[in-house]
């Protein structure tokens, strides 16, 4: 599994929108992981993603048949995973089971969040895996 943190992130839904349009144009689909509150804001803001578009996907409530044919699924749950790529935004999970191949975990820029993050960077390495580090004040694109 490969892991890669990224960190000071000041608007997640923005952030997430931008970041699928470059995991999907490498992955055929990905999931976004987060608390059913965040998932709700995330899922209007991908409806209107882009002026005059905006990107397809999938809720928890949606059926097993109409999850399993979306590009991005959104889930509360692990045992909704039906995906190799996770986008994780939720701060206390258990870490993804080890059928995913990557992960990129959304960490904001408040007290709160980078503890949590660094948490879960520790979580990570204690079970063996090498998180990588990418600031997202100082990114390109």
């Amino acid at each position: 599994m490969r892991v890669s943190f990224h960190f000071n992130v000041v608007d997640p839904n923005d952030y997430v929108l931008r970041l699928s349009r470059k995991v999907l144009a490498q992955h055929p689909r990905m999931v976004v992981h987060a608390p059913v509150p965040v998932l709700s804001q995330l899922s209007g803001h991908l409806w209107a993603a882009f002026p005059g578009t905006f990107l397809a996907h999938a809720t928890p409530e949606d059926a097993e048949t109409v999850r399993a044919r979306s590009r991005i699924v959104l889930i509360d749950r692990w045992d909704l995973l039906p995906h190799d790529v996770v986008v994780n935004l939720e701060l206390d999970a258990p870490l993804p089971p080890t059928a995913v191949v990557r992960v990129v975990e959304i960490v904001g820029s408040s007290d709160e969040q980078r503890s949590k993050g660094r948490q879960r960077w520790r979580q990570y390495s204690a079970s063996g895996l090498t998180p990588d580090g990418h600031d997202a004040l100082n990114a390109k694109g």
